[in-house]
């Protein structure tokens, strides 16, 4: 099924980072593309399988147009004009102009996506044959492009934040530790993970925002409570909020978008907010709902959420609601919705200032005798590198756009290389060992 101040002092972790001008660009929804579980059944012979179809925002009419012969759907991620779905233990790939099916393979315990790039994270739980909870397909064809058995127990909700990708790690049903894992994903390196002890019991789908990395985590369940952690990419600190409110749906389903400064999710069997920076509730009750919620996004253009409600059973249905949570829309996906994402395209408005960006190469990472630097022009003259304190623990000029640094004097440990021109700098994550 779908998705699921007390202060922690952590190593800094600082991102490689995008340096860009302000952009004002906006994309419209072209459709919505959902996928639906149908209805539980115990054991064969099955009746009802996975569906898979497109959402007309205006109309609301529904279009499906495959039929996936697996009993669950867990995740779906759009790049471009391509749907991704992990259905029972499938990954199936779509042409989402065309909605035809371009490739399929089997995927046992597959869970959650998020594309990056021309590739695809997922994060899979049990049924994973070789115990191997994180692995990134290519885009193409599907197939395995890299491995991650580094992270320790299975794995739910991936966010991407300046090429590092963000793993929530909840472990199985009866697990009472959550951990952050950190993949870099442009030296395709696995960097840690940071544990949360029980605070972050039950902690599934995970968001960034504003320097923050965020979940929201169930506890056991039955829990009365539950608990909002975040993680500062820029300061390594992580802070958790409990929260005298359950969260989540029952099942998996929690947090769902973030969006001016909130994050959605499922707060006491309804849809709320959190404050993400100071971890309060801001609304308790955006609608007047009670039934089981199986999947939710948000619309980021106009602050609409497509709510997706089933008993698993016997129904599914789906309501538009607008930011004031009153209801503008409905449809109807099929019984258990649960994989639903916005297929963002078309550009309505230009862009008013060019991006530029840059990136920078550090490696080999880890490192311990030299660390090769390549920079994006020869603007950028000064090269630190930053410890966790915030000292500047090695300075030079750069040569030129590619720069040997010896680093045998420095001690092992987590470092910021930054470059630095008059105007802009960029920064990377390194380790020495």
């Amino acid at each position: 099924m779908k998705k699921g101040i007390i202060l922690l002092t952590m190593g800094i972790m600082i991102l490689s980072t995008t340096v860009f001008q302000t952009v004002k660009a906006q994309n419209q929804i072209r459709q919505i593309i959902a996928a639906s579980g149908g209805m539980w059944e115990a054991s064969p012979p099955f009746s009802d399988y996975v569906s898979v179809a497109s959402l007309d925002p205006v109309s609301m009419q529904i279009t499906t147009f495959d039929t996936i012969f697996m009993q669950s759907v867990t995740d779906l991620a759009i790049s471009g004009n391509y749907a991704f779905v992990a259905a029972g233990d499938s990954l199936k790939k779509y042409n989402i102009d065309t909605y035809s099916r371009e490739a399929a393979i089997g995927a046992p315990g597959i869970n959650q996506l998020e594309a990056w790039n021309d590739k695809l994270i997922a994060t899979f739980q049990w049924g994973s044959l070789d115990m191997t909870y994180v692995k990134v397909f290519n885009m193409s064809d599907l197939s395995v492009f890299k491995e991650y058995p580094e992270v320790s127990d299975e794995s739910f909700g991936i966010v991407v934040a300046f090429d590092t990708a963000y793993i929530s790690v909840p472990g199985g049903w009866a697990a009472t530790e959550g951990k952050y894992a950190m993949i870099d994903m442009q030296n395709d390196t696995f960097l840690r993970e940071i544990s949360l002890d029980t605070l972050g019991q039950g902690m599934r789908d995970i968001f960034y925002a504003d320097s923050l990395v965020m979940t929201m985590n169930t506890m056991t369940y039955g829990a009365t409570y539950g608990v909002f952690s975040s993680y500062n990419v820029f300061t390594g600190n992580t802070n958790v909020s409990q929260i005298n409110l359950p969260f989540g749906n029952g099942f998996l389903h929690s947090a769902f978008s973030v969006f001016q400064n909130k994050l959605y999710g499922i707060i006491n069997n309804t849809v709320g907010t959190i404050d993400y920076h100071t971890g309060d509730i801001s609304d308790t009750a955006l609608f007047p709902f009670t039934q089981s919620i199986a999947e939710a996004v948000l619309d980021t253009n106009s602050g609409n959420i497509y709510l997706n409600y089933t008993d698993f059973f016997s129904f599914g249905a789906g309501n538009v609601y607008n930011n004031s949570g009153d209801s503008i829309g409905t449809y109807d996906l099929g019984i258990s919705p649960e994989a639903m994402a916005i297929d963002y395209r078309s550009p309505i408005t230009t862009v008013t200032n060019s991006i530029s960006k840059t990136t920078l190469l550090v490696y080999p990472i880890p490192a311990s005798e030299m660390l090769t630097v390549e920079i994006p022009d020869e603007t950028y003259k000064t090269i630190q590198l930053i410890d966790v304190s915030g000292n500047i623990v090695l300075e030079t000029k750069a040569n030129s756009t590619v720069t040997s640094i010896n680093i045998s004097e420095i001690p092992s440990g987590m470092y910021l290389l930054t470059v630095r021109s008059t105007k802009k700098a960029i920064s990377k994550p390194i380790i020495v060992k």
